[in-house]
């Protein structure tokens, strides 16, 4: 089945509150099996929600709104609703004595605006509301798709989705059985081009099973989604695509769905019954954050310093620039071996370079440019690396380097 989501409200159209509802929805219509193939955001105008209305409706057998249904001048879907499936707007009373109960509650009257709430289009299923006052409802349309209207509010809207719309939408759509399995598989080192080189195949399959790719700072995710009757066909096929995705990249994938490169590495000091520590510059203590955001981490993560300036690397650390670039290989070893010797760690991890936006102090790097070194009992590797990105970007980008270096050289 094709649905299509049509969010309300000119504060989404100019900026002032995030659409957080589509999101939702899409995810929830997924897990019934139900394929969101378009977002539309419209103001509060009845001609342009009714176009929008029209349009979905053509390509779509759903069309699920959400916004609209409160009680002032502005809120409009009611009567949008109304003109596009050709019925009047009907008073039903059992909504009109939910508002009542709750005005009662709070000591307040009912009054024309707040009535407003209680007229739905003819013939409509009407969706209660247990966390607001306004109805939701589900109305066939004139072309014999079916138009949806939830409120606005997301604390009313996953209440009424979860207690009334999917429920309606089973019993009145006649849904068939279906399972979406969603799963990511993440990968460290590679930028976005390298891995759909290796998945351009992948990236061309359709429904019941794709694949989609999705770049972030520092890292790549493979996106899997497989549809099937039950969850444990859906499981199994998606299966099949991840083993196909760890044969081809190895132990460049380090996890899965809300795996992190932090944990990744510490699972793998934890296994090895290592200890690490790390001296930071440009990275700021992004990488130790890294590590100390994985529960549990005090077993295998001793400590940290930030050394920023020139000054705090010799007093903390013994690492004597002189007329050295601090932006350099040799740098970073030397932070590397500090911070194991200074934790008595079995891992160190040093890394310099230069963040921008602007050229470093006393360095002939380029923005960008960033050391990373890793010290342990056999000796110390440097690996140099460029990262485009603001300041904030290439911060991130040098710290899960770094913890993706210790995941795959500890040893």
């Amino acid at each position: 089945m094709r649905a299509e989501i049509v969010s309300i409200g000119t504060e989404l159209l100019v900026g002032s509150t995030i659409n957080t509802n589509a999101a939702y929805l899409s995810a929830r219509l997924a897990d019934l099996g139900i394929d969101v193939y378009r977002h539309t955001v419209v103001g509060d105008n009845v001609d342009r929600i009714v176009l929008a209305f029209e349009e979905a409706a053509m390509r779509s057998e759903l069309v699920l709104c959400t916004g609209g249904l409160g009680p002032t001048e502005d809120d409009v879907t009611a009567e949008a609703a109304a003109r596009f499936v050709r019925e009047p707007l009907v008073m039903h009373r059992a909504s009109e004595r939910h508002i009542e109960r709750a005005l009662k509650a709070r000591g307040l009257r009912m009054t024309k605006l707040i009535r407003r709430q209680c007229f739905v289009p003819r013939g409509a299923v009407v969706l209660r509301n247990l966390r607001g006052t306004a109805a939701g409802w589900l109305v066939r349309t004139p072309g014999g798709s079916r138009l949806m209207a939830l409120p606005g509010p997301p604390r009313e809207l996953k209440s009424m989705m979860d207690d009334a719309a999917i429920p309606a939408l089973t019993k009145h759509m006649h849904l068939a059985p279906a399972c979406l399995v969603r799963r990511s598989v993440r990968l460290a080192g590679l930028i976005e081009v390298q891995v759909a080189a290796k998945v351009h195949d992948l990236l061309k399959l359709r429904p019941p099973v794709t694949v989609g790719i999705y770049a972030k700072a520092g890292e790549v995710e493979l996106k899997i989604m497989a549809k099937a009757s039950s969850e444990k066909k859906a499981s199994e096929a998606a299966d099949r695509i991840e083993r196909t995705i760890r044969r081809r990249f190895g132990d460049r994938v380090y996890g899965t769905d809300s795996d992190t490169i932090g944990a990744a590495a510490g699972k793998r000091l934890a296994g090895l019954g290592k200890t690490l520590a790390v001296a930071e510059s440009c990275t700021g203590g992004a990488l130790a954050n890294l590590f100390t955001d994985v529960p549990g981490s005090s077993e295998w993560f001793k400590g940290g310093i930030v050394s920023y300036v020139a000054g705090t690397k010799e007093a903390l650390l013994g690492v004597q620039l002189g007329k050295r670039d601090p932006v350099s290989g040799a740098v970073a070893v030397e932070l590397a071996r500090a911070a194991r010797e200074r934790f008595q760690s079995d891992f160190g991890i040093g890394v310099t370079g230069n963040a921008g936006p602007g050229k470093d102090k006393g360095s002939r790097e380029p923005v960008g440019i960033v050391f990373i070194a890793v010290a342990d009992a056999r000796g110390v590797r440097t690996k140099k690396s460029r990262f485009a990105g603001t300041r904030a970007e290439i911060k991130a980008r040098a710290a899960r380097e770094a913890a993706n270096l210790i995941r795959t050289q500890a040893r």
